[in-house]
């Protein structure tokens, strides 16, 4: 397929993932929600890239696994810091006094346009023919780089965890770490 495809089976993609997750907020009475969702968003791109896209398999497939690893992690993350919480106060000034219309508009399509843009190199490269060898190596420090990116992200978060998770630390800022 080529990239006018991909690229609209993404934003359809990307617009359901949105849809539900503006339908969830409204029902729970926060746009936070939005906030769970970024990293799924990016997940649906990358299995629309990954499965209508022609261009080099391994790379697609790669992409896929890795986009995907990143965003569920993120995803996890984000609802596990905001469930049982409130509306976060950046949502809440946002949306005061906002019509569902706004909301959509303001909240859930500006986050699904700015998913789409983003995402647009991956969505290229599921078109694109195979690696020329000179720059297989990039790909390497591409793939070295995201997990250590990743390793990180992750340590972080569950340092974070522990910290929170201590009744002695409410209302502290954590400052060690990585």
């Amino acid at each position: 397929m080529n990239i006018v495809v991909v690229t609209s089976v993404s934003a359809l993609a990307v617009a359901v993932v949105h849809s539900v997750a503006f339908a969830i907020g409204r029902r729970i009475g926060r746009g936070n929600v939005v906030d769970v969702v970024w990293g799924l968003g990016f997940v649906a791109v990358a299995v629309a890239a990954a499965t209508l896209g022609h261009g080099d398999p391994v790379r697609r497939w790669l992409l896929l696994a890795l986009v995907s690893t990143w965003g569920l992690r993120l995803s996890w993350h984000m609802y596990r810091k905001t469930a049982g919480q409130g509306e976060d106060p950046r949502y809440a000034d946002l949306l005061r006094g906002a019509t569902p219309v706004q909301a959509l508009r303001k909240v859930f399509g500006l986050q699904g346009l700015l998913t789409l843009f983003v995402s647009f190199p991956l969505q290229l490269s599921a078109v694109t023919g195979p690696t020329p060898k000179p720059l297989l190596a990039v790909g390497g420090v591409g793939l070295a780089v995201w997990l250590v990116g990743i390793t990180f992200e992750a340590v972080g978060d569950w340092q974070l965890w522990v910290f929170k998770s201590d009744p002695a630390n409410r209302g502290v800022i954590m400052d060690r770490g990585l």
